[in-house]
């Protein structure tokens, strides 16, 4: 086998498919570890300790301490998605859905290969009432990773608030399908 963790210059493709080849997990499951090496391999203690500890804050509900550690996460390592991630979801717990969507699509613009990116964008859109938002992000996850049925089930709800009962009887049975 041949993976590389670290400024692996050959195909993204090769790569995923050796990960694949070794771990027989989901493609989301396969996603969500590999943004975890990337935040494994940032280069810094303190980044780690900062994502670490800001987690633990958020696990603990202080979700304005949270924030300000990843605050200065992201001022050490302003390319790693994870501190993104992790506080546009502290951000969307204090109900400051401007501040989360922002930082989702700072994620999605550093990994736009991160299904579970687009779904907390899509349920920011939601919330914001924004469905058609919320719909195309939902899709999005489904073109990654075809079997999500939280995607379909996020899907169906915002087609069935805006009227669309077909559609939304078509991704509730593909939840269930699953």
């Amino acid at each position: 086998m041949r993976i590389k963790l670290k400024d692996d210059v050959g195909s993204k493709s090769a790569w995923l498919a050796d990960i694949k080849s070794v771990l027989p997990l989901p493609q989301f499951a396969i996603s969500f570890w590999l943004l975890l090496v990337g935040f494994a391999f940032s280069g810094s203690n303190a980044f780690c300790d900062l994502i670490s500890d800001g987690n633990a804050k958020s696990a603990r509900g202080d979700y304005h301490g949270a924030i300000t550690n990843f605050d200065e996460a992201i001022r050490i390592n302003p390319t790693n998605s994870l501190a993104y991630y992790d506080r546009g979801n502290a951000k969307q717990a204090l109900g400051d859905l401007n501040g989360a969507l922002l930082d989702q699509d700072k994620v999605i613009a550093l990994r736009p290969d991160l299904p579970f990116a687009y779904n907390n964008r899509g349920n920011i859109r939601y919330a914001k009432g924004d469905y058609a938002g919320a719909i195309a992000d939902y899709t999005k996850v489904l073109s990654i990773t075809p079997r999500d049925e939280t995607a379909y089930y996020n899907r169906a709800n915002s087609k069935l608030t805006i009227g669309d009962c077909a559609g939304a009887l078509a991704d509730y049975t593909s939840a269930v399908k699953i």
